[in-house]
């Protein structure tokens, strides 16, 4: 999966963050990483714990815009 992000300063930021929570991400370009979840059973459940994953992120980063693309 792809992140974009509306804050390309808060990129590492988000990578560190998917890292911690058990992702491997990396970055794709100055604001944009892909991710993938290791530890999901199924691409569905990658992709709503990556959301989850994301919105928790953004409430720390109030006003950054994220979109999660397949």
């Amino acid at each position: 999966m792809h992140v974009r992000i509306s804050e390309p300063e808060l990129l590492p930021d988000l990578i560190e963050v998917l890292l911690q929570n058990g992702c491997v991400a990396q970055p794709l370009g100055h604001a944009s990483c892909r991710v993938i979840h290791v530890h999901a059973h199924d691409p569905d459940e990658a992709w709503h714990e990556l959301a989850f994953f994301i919105r928790a992120w953004r409430t720390d980063h109030p006003g950054v815009d994220a979109v999660v693309t397949p």
